[in-house]
């Protein structure tokens, strides 16, 4: 099952630059986890995802063996002019659905 971790500040290993030619210079960092995704799913996950979000999104799926869940982690590029934090939920409720309507196979 998908749970929302919150947003992710800072990102230890990535450094984001501003898009060129675009007010898309602000960036935020949401984190998922999936107890129910296999480690083995978590490169194609990732594929898939940054595929569907292009240029967008910066995705990481990655797996925690201690822990026994695939984190994923999605850093979206917003115009800082805009509502951040009204877009950032509106991003997380359309994530959730199309990973829970998308990788409902993947899962144990």
């Amino acid at each position: 099952m998908l749970h929302y971790k919150g947003l992710i500040h800072p990102e230890p290993w990535i450094t984001i630059k501003p898009l060129k030619d675009t007010d898309m210079n602000t960036t935020e960092t949401l984190g998922f986890y999936d107890d129910e995704l296999p480690e083995n799913s978590c490169n194609r996950i990732r594929e898939e995802l940054q595929e569907h979000y292009g240029g967008d999104a910066l995705i990481h799926v990655y797996y925690e063996k201690d822990k026994n869940y695939a984190i994923i982690e999605i850093t979206k590029y917003f115009n800082k002019k805009d509502d951040i934090p009204k877009l950032v939920s509106k991003f997380k409720s359309s994530f959730e659905e199309y990973y829970n309507e998308t990788f409902y196979e993947y899962r144990i």
